[in-house]
């Protein structure tokens, strides 16, 4: 079995190698800015691979997701600037506006297509706000917390899951392209003219300059007693290990409440509080955002081409219309809300908050930071760290989207639906208060 693993995991890693050889090379590739994970992911599906590999490659994203989510309050630095917060605290509300709104399409989807499509499983669209504000690694996510509940579908709902992140992140690039081409023309883009002027590393995915390499991160610890990436990824590994303990325990005593909250839930949790005692005992200098991110970055690439890899072809046939229709609804529903209430209420950099916001919440982080390098090259305006610090101060939100999911399973599809719009309406209500009270012109 240890030998079948690596070879599988070998196999990814070619696959993986291939991807960036082909994006470096090939132009339609460049022009579509398909990361090196989609690409090796799509061959090795057209490939008859050994049924064992399938099934690794299917854990995969649901496993890695766990630490992936647990490194997200690491390194959290939260601005003491009320001007900062008047737009840090509107674009959070923002995200979670758009959470909640393609909650609700996804539940809308499901009430249309329930009555077409015979025995169609009863939480199809569930899978939108989950592929799309975090692709395919947080479709593991979902599918766990499916088979926590004993329910006989989740590896449907996986499948189809896996095909609506493939949607979300192809489409959110191309559509993010699409809307920095029209915000360019309507001169709404202040640190780019022309988009067709990209740099060519952002194009070829490589930086052939050395000077012009970014670094990865500062050297927190030293060798002499642990390596900087070992550190990290041994507190963030250490977090992921506790929160399968503590979810096995609440599991085990069948604590009410506690025990349907999904593992990654008690991940972030426990994080936030390692993170405030790392804080208060003055050694956050041992922790480096960058160097996190990296480590996060590296799971998500193998949880992405391992989806895409394992995706069930036939269970997406059967249901490729409404995969089509949810994804698209969630295109429309999603643009339309992060740039009109970025417009409104976001008041330094509005555009730029918006495509970042957009492509995170259609692809994954690295999606969003793409689309920002495109109309921000050089990372100028406050759209990075402003979305950077939201990301972590939302992550209580996968909470929330939980409650949501025991609400549809057990009380039905509207009471969920209605749930969700209740909190879409709050959410954008308190907007303006979080901006100032004061719209943009």
């Amino acid at each position: 079995m240890t030998t079948v693993f690596i070879y599988s995991i070998g196999l990814l890693s070619v696959f993986l190698l291939i991807g960036v050889a082909l994006r470096a090379k090939i132009k339609i590739l460049q022009n579509l800015f398909l990361p090196a994970s989609v690409i090796g992911g799509f061959l090795l599906l057209m490939l008859p691979l050994p049924k064992e590999y399938i099934n690794i490659y299917s854990k995969i994203p649901g496993t890695l997701i766990v630490p992936i989510v647990a490194s997200i309050p690491l390194g959290l630095s939260v601005s003491n600037n009320k001007d900062r917060l008047k737009t840090v605290l509107p674009h959070g509300l923002i995200m979670m506006g758009v959470t909640m709104g393609q909650i609700g399409v996804g539940i809308i989807s499901y009430l249309i297509f329930k009555n077409i499509i015979p025995n169609l499983y009863p939480i199809f669209g569930a899978e939108l706000e989950f592929a799309f504000a975090g692709g395919h690694g947080t479709i593991g996510m979902l599918s766990n917390m499916l088979k926590d509940r004993n329910l006989p579908y989740w590896d449907i709902s996986q499948g189809v899951g896996s095909a609506v992140a493939t949607f979300g992140l192809v489409g959110g690039i191309l559509f993010g392209m699409l809307i920095i081409n029209i915000g360019a023309r309507k001169k709404v883009c202040r640190y780019i003219e022309k988009p067709e002027n990209i740099p060519e590393a952002l194009k070829t995915g490589y930086e052939k300059d050395i000077s012009r390499q970014n670094s990865i991160g500062r050297e927190t610890t030293l060798s002499t007693s642990v390596d900087t990436l070992g550190f990290h990824s041994a507190l963030i590994l250490s977090v992921t290990a506790l929160s399968y303990i503590v979810f096995n325990f609440v599991k085990a005593h069948k604590i009410i409440y506690l025990r349907s909250i999904a593992v990654w839930t008690y991940a972030v949790f426990i994080m936030f509080i390692v993170w405030y005692v790392m804080c208060k005992l003055n050694l956050k200098h041992l922790v480096d955002s960058k160097v996190k991110s990296k480590l996060s970055g590296m799971l998500t690439e193998y949880a992405i081409i391992a989806a895409i890899a394992s995706m069930p072809v036939k269970v997406i046939a059967q249901y490729i219309i409404p995969i089509i229709f949810v994804s698209l609804m969630g295109f429309l529903v999603t643009f339309i809300y992060i740039f009109v209430f970025s417009k409104l209420f976001i008041r330094e950099d509005w555009f730029e908050h918006g495509i970042i916001s957009f492509g995170m919440n259609t692809g994954i982080f690295i999606t969003g930071l793409l689309l920002l390098r495109v109309t921000d090259p050089e990372l100028k305006s406050s759209a990075f760290a402003d979305h950077t610090l939201c990301y972590a101060m939302t992550s209580w939100s996968f909470v929330l989207i939980g409650i949501l999911l025991d609400i549809w399973i057990s009380k039905g599809a509207v009471t969920a639906l209605i749930t969700s719009l209740v909190l879409l309406i709050l959410f954008t209500i308190f907007l303006p208060f979080a901006a100032g009270k004061k719209l943009k012109a």
